[in-house]
């Protein structure tokens, strides 16, 4: 089981001595059986559902933790987009010995999706190849937050989401729910 730091929500990137400071965001651990398994479309998808965004409206722009040097570590933010880049991350990280940190947040509009011919001109992205068509990435801007992460609490390392997504599962009020169908009706 691999642990993610996650970091998400309304914040303002800051910078320090050692690089990238996320101090102003909220953060959680997030947990995964397999993540070297993912593609970034399931990667997308296993956040988008983590933090009860609908992923017809929403998705997430994933940014993560990185040093280019090993032995002068300045922490910046690098943009996966990617199946490869993902993977290079987690393999970077385990020989460097870091910790999974990343930075989630939701934007309005489609999916990025990957595909396999193409030219790739985002060098800036961890791992990117000229072999990669580059992708459409909604950036994030603060009106396109979706209700649902702005609700978010964590209990213990597990994400809560205080608005029902309509759908009663673990612990929702079913009468509640039906309430709110009634009064939207």
């Amino acid at each position: 089981m691999s642990a993610f730091i996650v970091y998400f929500g309304e914040g303002e990137i800051l910078e320090n001595e050692s690089g990238v400071d996320l101090s102003n965001f909220r953060q959680c651990t997030l947990h995964h059986p397999n993540p070297d398994t993912l593609t970034m479309p399931e990667v997308r998808y296993w956040l988008t559902c983590t933090f009860s965004l609908d992923s017809g409206i929403y998705s997430v722009n994933v940014r993560v933790m990185w040093s280019r040097s090993a032995n002068n570590i300045r922490w910046e933010l690098k943009n996966v987009t990617r199946s490869k880049a993902w993977q290079d991350w987690l393999a970077g990280c385990r020989r460097r010995g870091y910790e999974y940190v990343m930075l989630v947040q939701a934007c309005q509009g489609r999916v990025p999706t990957e595909s396999a011919a193409g030219q790739s001109s985002n060098r800036e992205e961890l791992g990117s190849s000229s072999h990669e068509e580059d992708e459409v990435v909604a950036s994030h801007r603060g009106g396109d937050v979706g209700p649902d992460i702005q609700n978010l609490s964590i209990q213990g390392d597990e994400v809560v989401n205080h608005h029902p997504t309509g759908e009663a599962d673990k612990g929702e009020d079913i009468l509640a729910i039906v309430k709110e169908i009634e009064r939207v009706d």
